[in-house]
Order: C-alpha cells, then structure tokens, then sequence
C-alpha cells in the first residue's frame, strides 16, 4: 500500500530535474562569467579604439557590418535547433564548447556596447 500519488511524483522530478541544472549551471559559472566579462571590457573599449579601426577601413558603416555578421553567425550556429547539425562536424565536445563560450563573449560585448551607448547619450 505504498503507492505514491501522482503529484509526488512529478514533483520529485521537477526537484530533481532543477538539482541536476543547478549543478551544470554551477560548473561552468565562473568561466561563463569570465566570458561575460572579457565581452564587457571589449565592448566598452571598442569607442577607445574607434579612430585605429577607422585607419583600415574607412567607412564606419563597414565597421558596423563586420561586427553585424560575426554576431549574427554566432547566433545562427548556437540558436537555430534545425542547425545544430551543422555542428556535426565538431567531433570534441570541446569545440561545440568553445562556441558556447564565445556566445557568453558576444553577450558581454553587447552589453558593454549597450552601456557605452547610455555613457555617450548622457
């Protein structure tokens, strides 16, 4: 007579479901968040280095597309659920990781391009 209810049991599941995330999420925060960061200084340096990007190409709008299509390349190969075959031929989990990493990099980047946006606008 020890039949457990159903509620018990998805609640069991959601329990442990959210430890074993918990525990991911635990051994990659201090290197995601150096990413994040790294991205973050990078960011917020790139209005320092403008007028040396500028030197090799003229256009600002050049600049602008590159930094575009790098992020939206990135975005492309970690978002898209249909193209996550694309990075089959990434045999090392090390190498579909790197892409992981450099996606907290470009999320770093953004948001100090965001927060130089608001230093430059006050």
């Amino acid at each position: 007579m020890s039949k457990k209810l159903r509620i018990s049991q998805i609640f069991t599941n959601l329990v442990n479901t959210a430890y074993l995330k918990f525990l991911s999420i635990e051994r990659k925060l201090s290197l995601n968040l150096l990413f994040i960061f790294i991205g973050f200084l990078v960011g917020n340096l790139f209005g320092n280095f403008l007028l040396q990007f500028r030197k090799i190409i003229n256009l600002d709008i050049g600049i602008i597309l590159i930094i575009l299509l790098l992020m939206e390349f990135l975005n492309f190969t970690i978002y898209l659920k249909k193209n996550r075959k694309f990075l089959f031929f990434f045999k090392n989990f090390k190498q579909i990781n790197f892409f992981l990493n450099l996606n907290f990099f470009k999320i770093g980047t953004l948001l100090g391009f965001f927060i130089d946006a608001f230093k430059v606008g006050s």
